[in-house]
């Protein structure tokens, strides 16, 4: 469902093989202890950073309009950084692990490139975009394949321990204006209601019964994981599942209500779970996907680093498609 999702709003980029004549001669580029050397002369800008990831592993994107600009360096023996400087001066961002360029970035020029160098130079510095920022961003290309979305509601998630995780994003796309948080709260509370008094009717069924259409996308927090964690459609899970969880909760401890809300966090990359407040305070954790309530948890372990260079690289990948215009 996710690549799928990724279909609908990205269209797919990178060079594209010449349709006509012959093959082109391949770049002459070397990667030995560290340092780079290769003939940019007269050769399309993104030619050599495509030949220059394979050479070196690292991650790179050009900007498309820049794709097709001739360079004129040669470069020899020059350590990444430097290399890169000597190619496209005054034109790139570069990202770091430790002291090692991990990502390179190669922009465009003119007044229309800029809102893209400012985000695609944030991701190079791994500094994230504001809730606000993040929204908007989102919404543009939500409303390029779906011009008649609008947004609906932002959920920030944190894991157990506060720690940010994703944003899930909710947006509507139907007539008349936009539902208010409270009709829809209120509609998924009458068909849980109408459910537990009848769970066997058919046609009792979420999301409850509302104008147009509802769907929703979460987002990673940061970039150290993809832009588009999942996609689906309906209402998130914590105006969804709020009231089911509350009633296992109640079914499992009947002497402790009433139960207060007092959040939704992320139990793993899909399930959302939920924490209550008994009559006397104590905190509960419901885990709704397991059917299971939980009286404490443990802190997670902090999250392992990126292993996988290919993934990393899939995940820049991902980033740079959804921050491009």
């Amino acid at each position: 469902l996710f690549w799928s999702f990724l279909g609908l709003f990205w269209p797919s980029s990178g060079p594209k093989a010449a349709e006509n004549g012959p093959p082109l001669a391949p770049v002459k580029i070397s990667w030995k202890n560290n340092l780079l050397s290769v003939d940019a002369r007269g050769l399309a800008a993104g030619r050599v950073f495509d030949a220059l990831s394979a050479a070196t592993g690292v991650f790179t994107w050009v900007a498309p309009p820049a794709r097709e600009a001739k360079l004129s360096a040669k470069v020899i023996a020059l350590p990444l950084e430097k290399a890169v400087e000597a190619l496209v001066p005054g034109l790139f961002a570069l990202s770091f692990t430790g002291k090692r360029v991990s990502a390179v970035y190669v922009f465009s020029q003119g007044t229309d490139a800029a809102p893209t160098t400012r985000r695609l130079t944030r991701l190079a510095k791994n500094e994230f975009f504001s809730p606000d920022e993040l929204q908007d961003l989102v919404t543009a290309h939500v409303t390029r394949s779906r011009p008649s979305a609008r947004p609906f509601g932002r959920f920030a998630r944190q894991d157990v321990t506060g720690r940010p995780v994703s944003f899930a994003f909710t947006f509507y796309d139907g007539p008349g204006p936009v539902p208010t948080m409270d009709e829809v709260r209120k509609k998924v509370r009458e068909a849980w209601a109408a459910r537990s008094q009848n769970p066997g009717a058919a046609a009792l069924s979420m999301p409850p019964p509302l104008p147009g259409r509802f769907f929703t996308l979460e987002t990673s927090a940061d970039f150290s994981g993809p832009p588009v964690r999942t996609f689906h459609e309906g209402l998130p899970e914590e105006i969804t599942q709020q009231d089911p969880a509350l009633a296992l909760l109640s079914a499992r401890f009947p002497g402790q209500g009433p139960f207060t809300p007092v959040r939704a966090f992320s139990m793993d990359a899909v399930a959302l779970g939920f924490e209550f407040k008994s009559k006397d305070g104590a905190p509960l954790y419901v885990d709704l996907a397991r059917k299971a309530v939980y009286t404490g948890f443990k802190a997670p372990a902090a999250p392992k680093p990126q292993d996988s260079q290919d993934l990393r690289r899939e995940v820049l990948s991902q980033w740079t498609d959804f921050l491009e215009p």
